[in-house]
């Protein structure tokens, strides 16, 4: 029997063996069980569900696809609204991307942020920033 939550994705035939159990009348792996029951709750934590973007009320940013996909077979969402999201979502990271590759080109690190890579990784250590790609060596 086909998992609700990843029945659709390549992944799901990695999972044939597992368990299964029933949420809500839908069958899901027992692994999936929690993605289920984050879309059921998150539907309820999010802005006008009529309106084209789809957002959390507490940020106002877009939801994660995973769970816009799970909207979407839930009929919460149609597949309009899927599209304009990630759409709007796309240009949104681009934009925080952006944003942070600048602040980090003209202000650098916070000591508070090198004192923790400094704990994390060791003093003298060489760190690459994995979002701009800039390698430096942490002081000693």
């Amino acid at each position: 029997m086909s998992c609700f939550v990843c029945g659709d994705k390549p992944v799901a035939r990695f999972r044939e063996d597992w368990p299964t159990v029933e949420v809500a009348g839908l069958t899901v792996h027992r692994g999936c069980q929690r993605d289920l029951a984050s879309a059921f709750d998150g539907w309820g934590r999010i802005t006008g569900p009529d309106e084209p973007v789809i957002r959390w009320a507490s940020n106002l940013s877009v939801p994660p696809r995973d769970l816009r996909e799970l909207w979407v077979k839930l009929g919460y969402m149609t597949p309009e609204q899927a599209a304009e999201s990630e759409r709007i979502y796309q240009i949104e990271l681009d934009a925080t991307l952006a944003e942070y590759t600048r602040q980090r080109a003209e202000v650098g690190y916070t000591d508070e942020e090198i004192a923790e890579m400094k704990a994390a990784f060791g003093p003298g250590e060489e760190i690459t920033d994995i979002i701009t790609g800039k390698k430096f060596r942490l002081p000693e």
